[in-house]
């Protein structure tokens, strides 16, 4: 099993909150739910405590994190957010959202669940747990990924700023249309390698579907988790068989007569014919 990074081990100028693009719930299954901006981690280089871990984080490396991240939410992953790394569920106290950058840090669009979330927050500071290979549950492989935020006392990454509650009404910028359309020409492309979809049909359905006019149809969804109906429709070509269509039939042998007298040599040759095809 690859390793887990996980970086935990004053606090910089409240920055204004940001409204990203479409609504977001204000409880969920009953619970009252809040949204928090947070910045996570800003380049640098960081290095454990006990010296298990050392990374160089620049600004393309960020930048690659929050792809990653944006397109695993567009594809219905969560990540969530835990007490000190915990894998138990009892420790999960809400979801990312959303991923943005300002300037050199990552912020994390942070979705707190429960009346007693928001303060257990406030109480302490983040630390990334990021998958070197992530590999989600139907092996899609995603590179090097965050996985989770954990609250924590004691984070590796420094001068982390405070939660800053995001303006009113929230909004949610995810699955951002250009991460979807990528997201979306992924899954065709694989139709297409896998022979259940033509090349000349994917374009036509990328084109359709990923209309700069018509950006409801991209983002259209049929359900309260907001999974994009155009993706669930590539993942279902993804899976489609092309079954052969009509009869085959064996080989037929056409011999013509002649009246009024057998001829040997063609009865001859069409035993001989009918003895291949036999074989």
């Amino acid at each position: 099993m690859l390793e887990l990074w996980n970086l935990s081990t004053t606090s910089a100028a409240t920055r204004q909150a940001v409204i990203a693009g479409d609504g977001l719930p204000d409880n969920v299954s009953g619970q009252p739910a809040s949204y928090f901006w947070k910045d996570v981690i800003q380049t640098g280089h960081y290095t454990k405590a006990d010296h298990t871990l050392s990374l160089d984080v620049d600004l393309p490396r960020l930048q690659r994190w929050l792809e990653t991240g944006q397109k695993m939410l567009a594809a219905g992953l969560r990540i969530p957010i835990n007490c000190d790394h915990s894998p138990s569920a009892r420790d999960v106290v809400g979801y990312v959202k959303d991923f943005k950058l300002e300037e050199s840090r990552l912020m994390a669009l942070c979705q707190l669940i429960g009346p007693d979330a928001a303060a257990l927050a406030a109480r302490n500071q983040v630390s990334l747990g990021i998958s070197p290979e992530f590999i989600d549950g139907t092996s899609r492989a995603w590179g090097e990924a965050i996985v989770h935020l954990a609250l924590t006392p004691n984070p590796v990454v420094p001068d982390q700023g405070e939660f800053v509650r995001a303006a009113a009404p929230v909004m949610l910028a995810n699955p951002a249309r250009q991460t979807a359309v990528e997201l979306l020409q992924m899954k065709l492309d694989t139709a297409v390698q896998r022979g259940a979809l033509s090349p000349a049909c994917r374009d036509r359905l990328l084109t359709l579907l990923s209309d700069a006019e018509q950006p409801e149809l991209l983002l259209l969804s049929a359900n309260s988790a907001k999974r994009p109906l155009a993706l669930a429709f590539a993942e279902a070509l993804m899976d489609n068989h092309i079954v052969p269509q009509g009869e085959a039939t064996g080989l037929q042998m056409l011999q013509r007569g002649v009246p009024g007298a057998e001829d040997q040599a063609l009865g001859d040759l069409g035993r001989y014919m009918t003895g291949i095809a036999n074989r």
